[in-house]
């Protein structure tokens, strides 16, 4: 539960970022810190340390929502919806994909 708030918490304060910083550096920075904080969550020697890094892991995994601007931006303006379609359908199809591999 904890991951969720994270997420609404990132949504909150790190996807308007994208607004005010570069989104290249963002995205990046984002990533480089989802990465050290799942990294956390795997090797967490207690359940305090588990819960903060969860916490930490939602906050930082809002890079589709900073990285759906930045396609915008950088499309030509004719292909505008074109590019919008495909990162929505590659986020789409990767949700699809982890959950039809996940075991049951």
């Amino acid at each position: 539960m904890l991951t969720q708030v994270g997420y609404a918490l990132g949504l909150l304060f790190l996807a308007p970022l994208g607004d005010m910083v570069e989104r290249r550096a963002l995205a990046t920075a984002l990533l480089l810190i989802v990465t050290v904080s799942l990294v956390g969550t795997a090797s967490a020697p207690n359940a305090r340390v588990l819960l903060a890094t969860s916490l930490l892991t939602g906050m930082f995994s809002v890079v589709p929502q900073v990285m759906a601007p930045m396609a915008a931006a950088l499309s030509k303006p004719g292909a505008l919806p074109a590019s919008h379609g495909a990162g929505g359908n590659g986020t789409v199809s990767a949700r699809w994909a982890l959950r039809s591999s996940a075991p049951r």
